[in-house]
């Protein structure tokens, strides 16, 4: 448990660096999606109303995004999907 703990620490600190880095340019949904995976989150293959419903192991919570693909997030959902999923 120690040992997983400790990974998703360290996939959090990844994922803070790699946000920071987006707040300086957007950020397509792809991205997104790519980050969210990286830091632990996983697309768990169910919609709510018609977004990805996705699973964060860092607040225990589910949380949806969108599947607009190569469409740039608005910061205010980027804040809000990454709030959910524990980054920020």
């Amino acid at each position: 448990m120690k040992n997983f703990l400790s990974k998703i620490l360290l996939n959090k600190n990844l994922a803070l660096t790699l946000w920071c880095k987006s707040k300086q340019r957007t950020m397509k949904y792809n991205e997104l999606h790519k980050l969210l995976s990286r830091m632990g989150c996983r697309d768990t293959g169910r919609q709510r109303g018609g977004h990805p419903l996705w699973f964060s192991p860092i607040t225990g919570n589910y949380f949806k995004t969108s599947n607009h693909g190569s469409e740039e997030v608005k910061p205010g959902t980027l804040k809000s999907i990454l709030r959910d999923a524990g980054v920020k």
